[in-house]
């Protein structure tokens, strides 16, 4: 409620009183819910904002992994970024795929004697604005 109405409705309410100050109320509560809702709403869409996907690697056989959404929201346009020096070595790469809350994709890592298996991975979706490193278990 604004300041001006919080300072000026209790004078009103005790100068006219009966009947009037009694519409004064009804509008005073009018606003408290008004202003609650609100408060409510604003909790609802920061709460939206704070929920995110989260991924984790998991190993399945031999050059054999998959990466998993364990996160709280549902991810778009799953893949893993081109920046990483490991990304030469992941086969049947996600490409923009969707992963929603605790499902999975798989795909092989290359590894060789000159190729050790990456540390991590990095990974990018339409929710981040820049991609996440994953770490990649040892087998």
């Amino acid at each position: 409620m604004p300041v001006w109405l919080q300072v000026t409705l209790p004078i009103f309410t005790a100068f006219l009183g009966g009947s009037v100050g009694f519409g004064f109320g009804r509008l005073n509560s009018a606003l408290d819910r008004r202003q609650g809702r609100r408060e409510i709403e604003a909790a609802r869409r920061k709460a939206d904002r704070e929920r995110l996907p989260a991924f984790k690697v998991e190993h399945v056989s031999n050059a054999l992994y998959r990466i998993v959404n364990v996160g709280d929201k549902d991810a778009t346009a799953v893949h893993f970024s081109d920046r990483d020096e490991s990304y030469a070595q992941i086969q049947s790469r996600p490409e923009r795929i969707r992963l929603d809350i605790g499902s999975a994709y798989e795909f092989g890592i290359a590894t060789a004697d000159a190729l050790p298996l990456p540390g991590r991975l990095l990974v990018m979706c339409d929710e981040f604005d820049e991609p996440k490193p994953v770490r990649v278990p040892l087998q």
